[in-house]
């Protein structure tokens, strides 16, 4: 198969999701890094790869993939082998499991990142004069009505679509584990998806999906 290149930031959740299915299917694919903070994605190079200017961008032989839940399907249509059957299953009603999830994901799981993490980074990170715990109360206010529907979702279940592992958890796992490991939010009251993050924690343990300056951030949080 052609070489694929794919275009991130580690720090970025959504690329980490690409990441991990990446090396979980033992799949070739170099990486390039590209900085959102210093301003990288808004160059002309990388807007000519995706208009959007957000990462991350799959390049396969001069194509070019954006938006990481579309990339997870075209890289389990494009290779059979290796697992992606069993990341992206093939069958209607399986595949519409993990579908389900992934068009829910970017209005709920989502506000992980959105309404709680990175607000705080960056008020930390920029030393902005906001009252920090004003607004970890607000994106936890969020991030709880996510975390109830998503330990209903799992209940007894290993995995948000029943026994087995697939990108719908790739994709969950990484909104939440910024915020468990930093703690920023804690899973204490949600039994089943705390139970569901452990297993997680086994697949894609932490320091292997992130980059230097998150782990920095983890450290002095």
């Amino acid at each position: 198969m052609n070489r694929l290149i794919l275009h991130q930031h580690p720090v970025s959740q959504p690329c980490r999701s690409v990441i991990w299915a990446l090396k979980l299917t033992g799949t070739p694919c170099e990486t390039r890094e590209w900085d959102p903070a210093s301003g990288e994605t808004r160059r002309k190079e990388f807007r000519s790869m995706n208009p959007a200017g957000t990462i991350p961008v799959l390049e396969d032989n001069g194509h070019f993939v954006f938006e990481s839940c579309a990339i997870l399907a075209y890289l389990a249509n494009r290779d059979k082998s290796g697992g992606w059957d069993s990341l992206y299953p093939p069958s209607p009603l399986a595949r519409a499991k993990v579908e389900q999830y992934l068009y829910y994901h970017q209005s709920g799981t989502r506000q992980c990142t959105t309404e709680l993490f990175r607000p705080y980074l960056f008020a930390t990170i920029m030393g902005k004069e906001v009252d920090l715990e004003k607004l970890r109360a607000k994106g936890t206010k969020r991030v709880n009505k996510v975390s109830k529907t998503l330990e209903k979702w799992i209940g007894p279940n290993a995995y948000i679509t029943g026994s087995t592992l697939t990108v719908a958890d790739l994709m969950c796992y990484c909104e939440y584990d910024q915020l468990v490991e930093t703690g920023l939010y804690t899973l204490d009251k949600y039994p089943s998806l705390k139970n569901w993050f452990e297993r997680m924690k086994v697949w894609c343990p932490l320091p292997s999906s992130h980059s230097p300056p998150l782990l920095a951030f983890m450290s002095c949080t």
